[in-house]
């Protein structure tokens, strides 16, 4: 699944994959500049923002809403965006460089059951694609990575999981929370941390 007029590797796989049913809105300027409303129903897409905390099959329900400005066939920015589940939701914007490529996404508010904090990724789309995510709140909930994490140590074979940890870009990600949850029963109080991706490799350090 791809999101219409923005090429970036994070809306692809691993991270993304199926697809969703979109109803837009199309706003047509007196600059010819367009304006895309979009509402996708993703219950039928398998998500896997690891790193972010939200993680959602194929046939459970979601959605996503995004407003994006588009001139000279390019997107030009992308000034709000939002991606809901259950009781998970974030809300945020895009940044976009001068080929309408994503280079700043700002996630100003990550709510869940154990999360309430804020991310910014950027992302550095040549020479090679590399991922920057900085993440800082009250609470963070990264049992889903950890999971993944613990499950690609025990797998003698490689299935699924393991390929899906390799295809991942190159990416740090830096956390400072004051709760962070790695299981299900107790957080890292005041925690200040850093994990690295390699492609190839999958999650290569945690500090």
């Amino acid at each position: 699944m791809r999101s219409r007029g923005i090429e970036s590797s994070i809306l692809n796989p691993p991270y993304i994959n199926g697809y969703a049913d979109i109803v837009a809105d199309i706003t047509v300027q007196n600059n010819d500049d367009v304006i895309l409303d979009i509402n996708a129903n993703i219950t039928n897409a398998e998500i896997d923002y690891s790193f972010l905390g939200f993680k959602k099959e194929t046939g459970q329900k979601g959605n996503i809403k995004t407003k994006v400005e588009i001139a000279d066939s390019k997107v030009k920015s992308v000034p709000s965006f939002s991606l809901s589940k259950d009781d998970f939701s974030l809300t945020g914007n895009m940044v976009m460089d001068k080929k309408g490529q994503i280079e700043l996404i700002d996630i100003k508010d990550i709510k869940g059951p154990k999360t309430s904090a804020s991310a910014k990724i950027e992302i550095v789309n040549s020479p090679k694609k590399k991922v920057k995510v900085n993440v800082s709140g009250h609470s963070y909930d990264l049992n889903t990575l950890f999971d993944k994490r613990e499950k690609a140590k025990k797998l003698s074979d490689k299935n699924k999981e393991d390929d899906n940890l390799k295809d991942v870009v190159d990416a740090e990600i830096f956390i400072a929370v004051n709760s962070l949850w790695t299981n299900q029963d107790t957080p890292i109080k005041n925690f200040a941390g850093s994990a690295v991706f390699k492609n190839g490799i999958g999650i290569d350090e945690v500090h």
